[in-house]
């Protein structure tokens, strides 16, 4: 670790040179493949439970609030819980979906392991006008319900 974050300014090189690297554990992130269904009776899940994703967007927690204030909405507006799961699973699913697989494909792009591929990566990144990154940040924080 102190050799691949070397070129870091402090507290970085400081933080590792007092870890002691037993103490540090090494936890490979998995997916898991989208659920076919998010409810069972009147048992539901939302969150993780329902559609986990790589951190590499930071929209884990971000999803679950949605799912949570889009599932007691549906809740209070349907005439019945079976009704409200339903809608929940079919309102939810496409964004939470579409938003898992974005994250897994920035992780897959922020981890190259060929230099011509990063070498590569880096320049698109450069040459991408900034009002792109915009749009997408906008379809990304944009809630459609």
């Amino acid at each position: 670790l102190q050799q691949a974050y070397a070129a870091f300014p402090d507290p970085v090189a400081d933080i590792l040179a007092h870890t002691d690297p037993a103490q540090i554990i090494l936890v490979p992130l998995k997916d898991i493949l989208p659920q076919k269904r998010w409810y069972a009776g009147r048992v539901v899940l939302l969150g993780d439970a329902a559609h986990a994703m790589t951190p590499n967007l930071g929209q884990g927690g971000a999803q679950a609030i949605e799912d949570g204030y889009f599932l007691a909405r549906l809740l209070a507006e349907k005439p019945t819980v079976e009704a409200a799961l339903a809608a929940y699973q079919a309102g939810r699913r496409p964004r939470a979906q579409r938003i898992a697989s974005q994250a897994w494909r920035m992780g897959q792009l922020a981890h190259l392991t060929s230099a011509p591929a990063r070498f590569l990566r880096n320049t698109a990144f450069r040459l991408v006008p900034a009002s792109l990154g915009q749009r997408q940040a906008e379809a990304l924080y944009k809630l459609d319900f």
